[in-house]
């Protein structure tokens, strides 16, 4: 077990409202000697993650006692568009995949998928993510990112480990699945081409640009 993970340990099993310090975190970590500073960073980055609240030199205060687990599929993946807007609160856990099969495609517009729930035999296991979310309040900003047309439902994945885990994930249960769309069972952003003559032009004015700056210097 890391440090960051037996910190999140420790904290999952205090109050709301009491205060923790760097020493109560050293004791359960007496087996395997940790640098203050270590225990400091841990401590850090649950500030960042919203399980805790700094109030002295040392000491916090437990604001959130929970870790919720949800399984990301779309855009906020890593090396995706939108996964900025995750990353702060979050933790990486594994790669997984769905034990039950949905029908995903890309979207009537923008660039993510639409996850629906159907009894296609066209529909697929879902490649994705897990991560750890550790503030309630955070986790309510996801279900206004993912909008009202998703339910934030349990469903099993299975891990790369081979675990079978229940999560979350957002899946929209009622929509009706178009004609003639391409399932996925992996999103990739897509990537705006680069013609090379609009890179050339580009090129071109620029020169033109510094030879008019030139001239009339």
């Amino acid at each position: 077990m890391t440090n960051i993970e037996t910190c999140i340990s420790f904290i999952e099993k205090q109050n709301i409202g009491v205060t923790v310090n760097y020493k109560q975190l050293e004791k359960r970590l007496k087996k395997e000697p940790v640098k203050q500073t270590a225990i400091r960073k841990s401590f850090s980055r649950l500030v960042q993650k919203g399980m805790v609240k700094r109030v002295d030199n040392g000491a916090y205060k437990v604001i959130s006692n929970k870790r919720f687990r949800v399984f990301i599929y779309g855009s906020l993946k890593r090396k995706c568009m939108n996964h900025g807007v995750i990353k702060d609160n979050v933790t990486f856990i594994s790669t997984a995949t769905s034990i039950k099969k949905y029908a995903m495609f890309k979207a009537e517009y923008g660039n993510f998928p639409r996850l629906v729930k159907t009894n296609s035999k066209k529909a697929k296991q879902i490649h994705g993510e897990i991560y750890d979310v550790y503030n309630e309040d955070f986790l309510r900003q996801l279900d206004q990112f993912e909008g009202h047309r998703y339910n934030r439902t349990k469903i099993k994945v299975e891990l790369s480990s081979g675990e079978i885990e229940i999560v979350y994930a957002y899946v929209n249960e009622y929509e009706h699945v178009p004609r003639n769309v391409a399932f996925l069972d992996r999103w990739k952003d897509e990537k705006p081409s680069i013609k090379k003559s609009d890179v050339m032009k580009k090129i071109k004015a620029k020169i033109q640009e510094q030879k008019k700056m030139l001239s009339e210097a």
